[in-house]
């Protein structure tokens, strides 16, 4: 079943979303990684401390190419 509840931790509004990719190499040891999806949501999200909008270099990025990316204050080149 691909459309799931999401609860976020301010508020208690619930909304409906599709997983369109999630990361299946999850490191936990010895610090958390690779902890990623990309949902498709069925409304426009609250921002909050907990919810922030990702802004990508381009909207024409191809799978398999290279983007840059940021973790906790620090750029990097991400695989896409």
């Amino acid at each position: 079943m691909p459309f799931k509840k999401l609860r976020p931790y301010t508020c208690n509004y619930y909304q409906s979303y599709f997983i369109l990719f999630k990361e299946t190499g999850y490191i936990d040891e010895p610090y958390p990684a690779n902890d990623i999806a990309i949902l498709r949501l069925e409304h426009p999200a609250l921002l909050s401390n907990y919810t922030r909008p990702v802004c990508l270099s381009s909207p024409l990025l191809s799978v398999g190419g290279v983007a840059p990316a940021t973790s906790a204050m620090t750029l990097y080149d991400a695989y896409v």
